[in-house]
């Protein structure tokens, strides 16, 4: 679980008086997904607000949410459990307000995987842009299309920079009844979370909203968004001519599969955000070394448990801690390391988070 408190001061609009709800263009532009095709992703009707889709607000807005002057990489998400799975999200909607005559924001919609109560992977992108932002309460939805299956619960919202658009704020709602375990942001794209309610004491939802639908299996399954991103990486046998990473695959470890390997971190810099760890013991234990290790079976859906141990060989001396992705919340174990030709080398049984820390 990723977890850190930001002693920072949060930042409220004050409500105005009038209501008015204004149409907003849309222009969208996607970065990463499941199954898109590169181009421009479809733009969705001027104030759509997914009014028939997964909400957490009560339909009002009290307030309006950002970072703290100057904050570049602000994200808000909120948690959502699809009616039925696999499900394809088509389209978000956000609600934004301002109070500085700022009256456009171009921002990111993001999904997390769900790891436990926090946000967990980063599995989809997509580039979105609001104008026509009203400066009065409740604000104003924007609409955006986007393409990302999910096969349980999610996390989705927006990432923007607070200091290049000050005055504009994500519709906070304050009197309805919330979603359950609530929402998270973070000050720095997703490396570390904070409960949203730990800084916007009245909150209960913000203006974040998912539409989609069920997804067609019948002619086999379907690549989720989180196989997509995870699958970004090389065959792990592929990974020894890599400094920092050597590794030894038995004959069968998984059936109608291939075992892959993202480097986490290499000689003690960090290639990935370092909340791709998942576990901050481990990110204050000194990481040298860090390998997510992981299958996907041929149509691409994730192989957790493993035939037979793989073995990785991380460069350097130290502990080898590994968090096993069948658990959850994934909790660090140390595997007997041994050391050889310069290398740290341990069996790992499952997919997971392979990190050699300081001894």
């Amino acid at each position: 679980m990723r977890h850190f408190s930001f002693a920072r001061t949060r930042l409220i609009l004050l409500a105005v008086a009038l209501l008015v709800a204004l149409a907003l263009p849309v222009v969208n532009r996607p970065i990463h997904a499941s199954d898109s095709q590169p181009g421009a992703a479809p733009a969705r009707a001027q104030g759509s607000n997914c009014s028939d889709g997964l909400i957490n607000d009560d339909g009002g807005f009290e307030n309006g949410y950002a970072g703290p002057g100057g904050a570049s990489n602000v994200t808000f998400v909120e948690r959502y459990t699809p009616p039925v799975v696999p499900f394809r999200v088509t389209d978000v909607c956000v609600c934004w307000l301002q109070n500085s005559g700022s009256t456009s924001i171009n921002y990111s919609i993001v999904f997390y995987a769900d790891d436990a109560t926090w946000p967990g992977q980063e599995i989809a992108r997509f580039g979105a842009a609001a104008s026509g932002i009203p400066g009065t309460l409740p604000g104003a939805f924007s609409g955006a299309g986007v393409d990302a299956v999910v096969d349980g619960p999610f996390w989705v919202g927006v990432n923007f920079d607070s200091g290049a658009n000050p005055g504009v704020f994500l519709c906070g709602d304050e009197n309805g009844p919330g979603g359950s375990p609530g929402g998270a942001w973070s000050l720095d794209g997703g490396a570390t979370w904070e409960n949203t309610v730990n800084f916007f004491a009245l909150y209960r939802a913000t203006g974040i909203r998912a539409r989609g639908e069920e997804v067609d299996t019948s002619a086999g399954p379907v690549t989720t968004a989180a196989d997509n991103a995870r699958a970004q990486a090389p065959l792990l046998q592929t990974m020894n001519g890599a400094s920092s990473v050597r590794t030894t695959l038995s004959d069968g470890a998984v059936q109608d599969g291939s075992i892959f390997g993202r480097v986490i971190a290499q000689d003690g810099q960090f290639q990935l955000d370092a909340g791709q760890i998942g576990n901050q013991g481990v990110l204050d234990s000194g990481v040298i070394q860090a390998v997510d290790v992981f299958a996907l079976n041929h149509q691409g859906q994730a192989i957790t448990h493993f035939n037979s141990p793989v073995e990785v060989c991380l460069k350097g001396s130290g502990r080898v801690l590994y968090l096993d992705s069948n658990a959850m919340p994934r909790v660090p174990v140390e595997l007997p390391g041994a050391e050889r030709d310069g290398y740290t080398c341990a069996n790992v049984p499952n997919a997971g988070v392979v990190a050699l820390v300081s001894g």
